[in-house]
């Protein structure tokens, strides 16, 4: 979590200071109140103490809070689609040549074509959906990210509400100026059956 949260902030480091968080250099800023990165340099300070003989040290990515924002938002939109049954908005959240890992059934659809025909089967397959995704770990590098996320999946067929915890593995690259996956893994980690509606 401090890494994500350190990650975030890296505006706030001084130039000079682009590879690695020390405790030096942490509680410099630790001793900023007025800083916006105080409190997370705070963290950063503590996590970096040393331990025995040796120093954890943490990396810093070099990112800004626009592409996290983006990266967000692209998140949305994929459930929001999805959940709306509109194939065409979906399938443009992946590249091109975009993989998607799917629970259902172990689908692994790779295109815009094959992605665009999932959604119906989905649709079908799950009734109403309703995708949510929090807690989300985003570390970017030039024109490419890396992201892991819960998926809270709840779906409503027949009179039955279930509900699923999943987690995404997402590669992303930059596609004509905009955020996109590359390719989406879901993983299943634990259901919840016959809910109250």
């Amino acid at each position: 979590m401090v890494v994500a949260a350190i990650e975030r902030y890296t505006t706030d480091v001084p130039a000079g200071v682009e590879g690695l968080a020390h405790p030096y250099t942490a509680n410099r800023f630790a001793r900023r109140p007025g800083s916006p990165a105080s409190a997370i340099a705070r963290l950063a300070y503590v996590s970096c103490l040393p331990h025995g003989n040796s120093i954890t040290f943490i990396k810093v990515t070099k990112m800004t809070s626009s592409d996290i924002q983006e990266i967000k938002a692209l998140n949305a939109k994929y459930n929001f689609s999805l959940d709306e049954g509109n194939a065409d908005a979906w399938a443009t959240c992946f590249t091109a040549d975009g993989v998607f890992n799917a629970a259902l059934g172990g689908s692994k659809l790779k295109g815009t074509e094959q992605l665009k025909a999932f959604v119906p089967t989905c649709s079908a397959t799950f009734g109403t959906m309703y995708h949510l995704t929090t807690n989300e770990i985003i570390s970017v590098d030039g024109e490419n990210a890396r992201q892991k996320c819960y998926l809270q999946f709840f779906a409503k067929k027949d009179g039955a509400l279930d509900g699923y915890i999943c987690v995404y593995d997402d590669w992303l690259k930059r596609e004509n100026g905009a955020w996109k996956y590359s390719r989406r893994d879901v993983a299943t980690k634990d259901k919840f059956t016959h809910l109250k509606d």
